[in-house]
This record gives C-alpha cells, structure tokens and sequence, in this order.
C-alpha cells in the first residue's frame, strides 16, 4: 500500500508541476494543454482534479470537450483503410474513382476466391501500432523508448530512449544495456540495478514509443516493397501495409524468411476457418514475406455455407474440400453432387453420393467445380392447404390422413367466407405430373369423419377452399367481415402461398425468364383457349369485375390452365361447363366419376328460377373421322337428389333451363299528380292505363297533356345516338378545318373537343312520347306495356308558354288565347343575330315537335297550348350544311324541357 501512495504522489506532483509550469508561461486556458497533459489530467482522481482545476483556474467541462476531440480525430486519423485502386490527394484524403464507387452499390455475382479480399485495401498511410500491451518476448532495441517511474526516496519520471549501441543511460545510474533482451529481462534488469544504486527507491518500467522496422514484402503481393513497419507487427499486418495478396498470390503458402531461412509458412485459412493465429509471427527488421503464386484451386458453388472459390494444399478428397467451405447446407441434396472437371482437354461431369464412404472419398483435382444441389422446395411428404382457411400452408402427411385430419372446425379452421358446399383436391396422376381432380362437400367431410366426403389424402395433395363470394362487393356487404380486421384480410402469408399455388401449375406453360409483359401475354392466351373449348362465334367483351381474394376464379384459373394443357391426342381435357340458372357459371374442372349434381354445386348451386324438370347436356361425339354434337335432356331435380347418376365428360356444356315464364320482381315508378305515387311491382303483360288506375287515378290538378313517360332502353339509346354524333362532328369538324372550308379553320381543336365532350356529357332522359289523354280514354292503340324501370311524371297543370334559345331574353310567358309564335318572340325582345329564323319550331307539352312547313309558319295561334314550348336555334350554317347541329339541339332542349317539367312540381 505503501508504494501505490508514493506512486499516486509521484504522479500528482508531475501533474501538478506540469500544469504549474505551463500556467505561468501561456496562461490558464485549457487549449494550451498537449494530449498528454490532458491525458495525464483525465487519469487523476476526481477530487484531485478539482484541486488542480481550482488551484490552476482550469475549467474541467473545457477541458473534457478538447479531450472528446483529440480522440475523433485520433479516430478518424486512424481509419485509413479504403478499397483497393484508391487513389489520395496531397492532404491524404481518398479519391474515389468511378469503379470504386461501384463497388459499394454493386454486388458481385462471380463467386471470389476465399480469404483473397482479406488484406484488398489501400492504406493511405501506415501508421505504428500503439496503446497495445507488450508482450513479455518482445526484443528491445535502438529507438524504442523506456518509460522508468521512481518512487519511495525519491520521485521521478524518465523517458529514455535506446541508442544505437544497445544501452539507456540513466542519470545517476550510468549506461544499461538491454538491445537484444526481452521485454521482461529488461525490466528486471532496471529494478535490480535501481534498488542496488539507489536505496529507499523503486522503479516502475514501461516501454513507451516503440521503434519502427524495415521488413520486405514481395512475391504475388499487391504493391510489393519495402514497408517500414512497428516492430509489433505481425505476418498479417505487413500484409495490410502491402495491399494484400494479388489476384495470382497464394494465401496458404504465405512465407516469413530471415536471414535467408524460411522460419515459418503461415495459411491464412487457419486463421479464417479454424481462428489459429500461432503461425502470425512477430516481424524483426530485415524480414522478408514471400507470397508464391497460387497452385490448386477448385470451385465450390450450391448450397454450401460458404460459396467461393478455395486454394487447395493438402485436401484431397471431396469431404475435405466441402469442409472449407462450411460444409454443406440442411436443404443440400446430398446423393448427387455434381463436379465439372476438364480432364484430357475435354469436360466431364461426376457424380457423388455424400451420405456413402465411395462420395465422401471421391479425388478432386485442380480446376474442378463442384455444385451441391438443393433439395426439392416441396416436402415429398406434405400436403399443401390454400385459399379461404385461417391457417393455410404445408402439413405433414402420414398414412391414414384424410380431411378430416386436415380441417376440423368450421369456426377454427376455415374463415367467414369459405364456402362450405364446395372443395377439391388437386393430385398427381402419373410421372408426367399430370393432375386429376377429386371433389367434396366440406361441412360433410368436418361433420361427419370416414364419410363419403372425407377422403383420404395422398402425398403432395392440394386441398383448396373456395369463397363463397365471387365479387368483392357481395364479401364485404357481410356482417362476419366487418369484424375482420384489414390484417386479417390481407395476410401476407396467404398472398405468397397463393402464388406458389399458381406457379406451381402453370410453370409449364409460363417461362420464368419471360419479361412480365410477355408473362401476361402468355396467361391471356392461355384463357382464350380455355374459352374456345365451350363458347363459338363473337364473344362479348367480359367486364372488368374485381373478384375476391379466394373466388373461384382466381383459384381455378391455374387449374384449369393445366388441365387444358394435359389433353393429347386420345385425351379429352378434362373440363366441363355450365350455364344458365346457377350462381357461377363458367367453366369448372371435372371431377373424378363428376356428375351432374357435382358440377351444380361447383357452380354455387341452382338458381330460384332454375326449372327442375328438364336439363340439357351437349356432349361432342367423335363418329368416325367426323365429330357431331349430342343433345341429352335430363330430370335435374332427380340427378340433383342423387335418383339418377348423370355423369359427365369432358368438354361436355350443361344447361340449366329458366322456369317459363319467370321473370324477377320488375320495378316501375310513377310521381307527380297521382293519387298514389311511388313504385310498383309489376308482371308481364302490364300496360300503363293499368298502373294508373293502381295508383289511384289522376288528381285534379294533373296535366295530363304534359306527361313525361321515361324507359332506360331508351336512354341507352339516346346515349348511343350522341356518342355516334359527337364522333361525325369531330370527323367534319377537322376536315372543315383543313380544308379551310368554314369558319371553323378560326376555332382551335382543343375547343372543339371541349364542345363535343360537353355535348357527350348531357345525361339523356330517355323519353317516350305518349298520349296519355287518349290512353285514359281507354284507347287500346295508344296504350302501353311497361318493362322494368319505367318512370311516368304527371306534372302539375300550367298556363305558361316557354321560349328559349336565340331570343334576347329567354324566359316563360303567361298563356293568352289568340297569341302567336312572333307575338311571344316579340315578348321576349326579339331574335339574335344569329338565330335561325327559318327553322323556329315548338316543342309541344307531351314532347311532341312541330316545325316550319314552308315559308310560312305551321303552327298558328290556335295550335300553341298551355306548356308548349318554342325554341329558336342557333344559325348553323356557319359551319355549312352540317344538320346535326340541329339533330343535336333537339335532345339538349327535349331534356331540358323534360327536367324543367319535373322540377316544377
């Protein structure tokens, strides 16, 4: 204890001499203080730091804060190891080159040679090796520095380094010499003689800067020279300063010579597989590394745990060489490693079973490359679970396992939507992997093991789970999936396992190597053929419909795919459809021993107006040289209550005929002066005069002569007719404007397109002009049936006359007897400029139009009734003799008049 104190005195007096003096000569300021009086202050203890600070007027924080820079930038001073071909400006900060750079974006995809990249750096400087501890055989020598602490009688503190002859003169001592002993010889020789010469005293012995050595790295090295180096270095850190082995350079063979004798062959792999740095000698001046040129290689690439290519000395046999690379994988396929060798000018490959004696033992040669394979992705032993389940995925098979071992709740195992009429199992008929399909009831094979429905599963069996729900707007109207959170839905495990399901399918037909473009090419064609199985002549465009998640047509579509690619010559596909009065129709696999009942229920099962009695299956018979098709009707209701067993075939259509006469609850509505207004269900055959007397009649405020009587085939109609105008506009338009043959060369086609896009824009109304006076009279002729979505409005009674169009001041006008057409325009102030005076016409109440018959107005004042309405267009010959300006003005001022009717009620 004794000693410790003295030593902590001796250290506190340096500390306090040295701040003391340097307080005097440049001030207190802490950045006057040198790294090692900052040191020495940082390794006082706190209560004598505060004695220094206060006694010296040193602010402690300050002084901290320069610490914590000096060591960031020793740090950064420290880190100059960059990639290989870095170049350095004069201030010794790196240049990057274009190809450097790259290799910090880029991967490398060759497989590189192991543990050459090692030591592939590019230092900008070598700085020596310091604050490490000495080891006890390190040999002193000129230029390092002995560090001697005294204390007990006396206290002081030497820095001494060694000169050139070996010795370190110590005041009051003389000269020691200690070149060429060890770093504990040395120290027990300084004691020894201290306590001898100096009595009461003790000395603390340290080295301090060490020396720096000149050692020769050459051969197959990066940059070989001469390096001077720390004479702490090693083997490896002379191979630092080098840059590393060069492309050609063994790493196995790297050699430490001295004096002209190898003293030592250093593998680099003892160090990088087995950690085993005894050979990583410590460096003398003088010392040369030798780095051979490389000699066996062979390449190891596959599911190895280390890929590369490896530097061979003593491996001879196949274990051995996979040894260095990790060994192999536990998905590697074992019973077939594949080596490449060149042998007699010519390749070859071998085989080798790794799990025999013969494989393991197999000879590799220089220049071999071995591949280890990977086992296959699908467990030979699984049965794989998709589409609307809680926990699709691989299970284990075993004998025995059927569905009900698979799936044994309907709340645990299956979600919401599943639907649970319906699944398959997809398997594997023979070694060309063609597949059949089996079908089963799903609630049955839960509810009821060992039945029918519970069939019994076979090694790489696909079991899918069908939705119940095809659209997703019919999925998300249920309640269960309000309570589904959007994480439930939309697992990413489900989606992933779906696309495995579907490559695993079609990756016959699909390339992996196609672009996604031709990919999709591909899949489109591959649905055209399924579609030409059934369905002859022109085909309707199909809607875009977004389908649920697990519909039956997303999940059969890779099904189908490879059904219809598995047919030849002899072999009918196995595919069959059906249409008419089921929920889905379309095209479905063909179970085995499928029937009848088995295709319905594929199909979501029978309409409401699905006829019971009679079916019809159209089954392509092949007669000779010639095929003709069969026509079969059945009883549906006795096949679908398992009476009869109608089987099918493949290609076979069946058709599921309506109930005669059935139609869905037809809808009409009626509004305005009725009694009973709102909608009506209503049957075929009902006629208009019927609907009304339902509704209760007229009131007497009705107009009847102003009925507006609108039908939806009539709208589309109207639709129709004005996209066709608009397409004959725009073609006379732009002709008109090339050949400058108008007035329209003056507007810009982008007007043009906005006047026709705002022409197209007007939702038509879809009127029919009725006589609705003569059809309460009871007039048979004038009397009509309706159709779904009929609408009659009754308006209130009026006495007005409407005008519009090119008059200065449309407006309405209050009905007078004996007015005329030019009484009313004169009412209104007069034509425009631009109006057409000649083709003034009047839009009777009912909807009917009466226009100029010569040269003299048709329409008399006795004609004009209450709700006419008279419309002046504009002069169209602007544009020459383009009449479907007119045509096209007509509809915007029916439609107007039409909505103008019914928001006046």
């Amino acid at each position: 204890m004794a000693g410790i104190r003295a030593l902590a005195a001796a250290i506190l007096t340096t500390a306090l001499v040295g701040f003391s003096a340097l307080s005097l000569a440049q001030g207190n300021s802490p950045s006057n203080l040198t790294p090692e009086q900052i040191q020495q202050f940082q390794n006082l203890p706190p209560a004598q730091q505060q004695l220094i600070a206060r006694q010296y007027g040193i602010d402690i924080d300050q002084l901290r804060q320069q610490q914590q820079s000096s060591q960031k930038q020793q740090s950064e001073s420290q880190s100059n190891i960059f990639p290989r071909g870095t170049d350095f400006d004069d201030m010794g900060n790196p240049i990057f080159p274009d190809e450097i750079n790259k290799l910090f974006k880029e991967e490398e995809e060759e497989l590189s040679r192991f543990g050459a990249d090692l030591f592939a750096s590019e230092p900008s400087s070598y700085s020596p090796v310091k604050n490490i501890p000495i080891p006890s055989h390190y040999l002193v020598g000129p230029g390092d520095t002995v560090n001697i602490v005294l204390f007990g009688k006396e206290s002081n503190t030497y820095d001494i380094e060694v000169n050139q002859d070996g010795s370190i003169i110590i005041p009051k001592l003389g000269p020691i010499q200690v070149a060429g002993l060890t770093f504990n010889e040395t120290k027990a020789l300084i004691r020894d003689r201290i306590k001898e010469q100096m009595i009461g005293v003790e000395a603390a012995v340290s080295l301090g800067e060490l020396r720096s050595i000149q050692v020769f790295v050459v051969g197959e090295a990066y940059r070989s020279g001469s390096y001077t180096i720390s004479s702490l270095s090693t083997i490896t850190q002379a191979l630092v300063a080098a840059g590393g082995v060069s492309d050609i350079g063994s790493v196995r063979n790297i050699q430490l010579k001295r004096a002209g004798e190898t003293i030592v062959t250093f593998d680099l792999y003892d160090l990088l597989i087995q950690g085993d740095a005894s050979n990583d000698l410590m460096l003398q001046s003088g010392d040369v590394v030798f780095i051979p040129p490389v000699d066996e290689m062979v390449t190891v690439k596959g599911d190895v745990v280390r890929p590369a290519i490896y530097e061979l000395t003593n491996e001879q046999h196949l274990q051995d060489v996979l040894a260095l690379a990790g060994g192999m994988k536990a998905s590697a396929f074992k019973e077939q490693v594949i080596i490449e060798r060149v042998a007699q000018s010519d390749r070859q490959l071998l085989t080798a079973n790794m799990t025999s004696e013969q494989g393991r033992n197999q000879q590799v040669v220089d220049g071999d490359t071995i591949e280890v394979k990977t086992t296959a992705g699908v467990p030979s032993n699984s049965v794989t679970l998709v589409g609307a389940v809680t926990r699709p995925g691989k299970y284990a098979w075993y004998d025995g396992f059927s569905l009900n071992d698979l799936i044994r709740s309907v709340n645990m195992d299956l979600l919401p939507e599943a639907d649970l009429s319906y699944g398959i199992i997809v398997r594997e008929d023979n070694n060309q992997r063609d597949i059949q399909v089996l079908q089963f009831d799903v609630a049955g094979a839960i509810s009821q093991p060992g039945s029918d429905d519970d069939l019994s599963l076979s090694p790489r069996d696909f079991v899918v789970i069908f939705s119940a729900f095809e659209e997703k707007a019919e999925s998300t109207a249920t309640i269960d999936n309000l309570a589904l959170s959007e994480d439930e839905r939309q697992q990413k495990q489900r989606r992933e396992l779906l696309k495995q399901y579907e490559m695993h399918f079609v990756q016959q037909l699909v390339v992996d190597k196609q672009s996604e473009a031709e990919r999709e090419a591909e899949m489109e064609r591959q649905r055209d053929n399924l579609s030409s199985l059934f369905v002859q002549g022109d085909q309707e465009e199909e809607e875009d419909v977004d389908y649920t998640e697990f519909s039956r047509h997303r999940l059969l579509e890779p099904i189908l795919m490879k059904l219809r690619s598995q047919s030849r010559l002899g072999s009918t596909a196995q595919l069959v459809f059906v249409d008419g009065e089921v929920r889905y129709p379309g095209i479905y696999p063909l179970p085995v021993n499928g029937n009848v009942k088995d295709l319905v229920l594929a199909a979501g099962g029978l309409q409401e107006s699905a006829y019971l009695q009679r079916a019809e299956i159209s089954r392509v018979e092949i007669q000779g040289e010639e095929a003709d098709v069969d026509y079969m009707a059945f009883n549906l209701a006795k096949a679908m209550e398992s009476e009869i067993n109608q089987t099918l075939q493949g290609r076979d259509r069946l058709n599921i005929l309506r109930i005669p006469q059935w139609q869905e609850n037809y809808q009409v509505e009626i509004a305005g002066e009725v009694r009973f207004p709102g909608s009506y269900s209503i049957r075929r055959g009902d006629t208009l005069s019927k609907l009304i007397e339902r509704a209760g009649g007229l009131t007497d405020f009705a107009m009847s002569e102003g009925a507006v009587f609108t039908r939806e085939v009539i709208k589309e109609q109207e639709r129709e007719r004005m996209r066709r105008m608009a397409q004959d506009l725009q073609h006379e338009i732009v002709t008109n404007s090339i050949t400058n043959t108008t007035q329209a060369g003056n507007v810009s086609y982008s007007e043009m397109r906005n006047l026709l896009k705002d022409l197209t824009a007007v939702e038509p109304v879809g009127r029919m002009v009725i006589d609705l006076p003569s059809i309460l009279a009871n007039r048979a002729d004038q009397d009509i049936q309706l159709r779904d979505g009929d609408m009659l409005h009754v308006p209130t009674q009026q006495n007005s006359i409407n005008i519009i169009g090119e008059v200065q001041f449309a407006s309405a006008h209050r009905y007078k007897g004996g007015t005329t057409v030019d009484d009313y325009i004169r009412m209104s102030g007069g034509l425009k400029s631009k109006a057409d005076e000649e083709r003034i016409y009047v839009i009777k109440a009912d909807g009917s139009v009466q226009q100029r018959e010569s040269s003299w107005f048709a329409v008399t004042h006795s004609q004009l009734e209450p709700g006419d309405t008279i419309v002046v267009p504009l002069d169209s010959m602007y544009i020459d003799n383009l009449n479907l300006w007119t045509s096209a003005t007509q509809i915007v001022y029916q439609i107007s008049v039409a909505i103008a009717a019914i928001a006046g009620l």
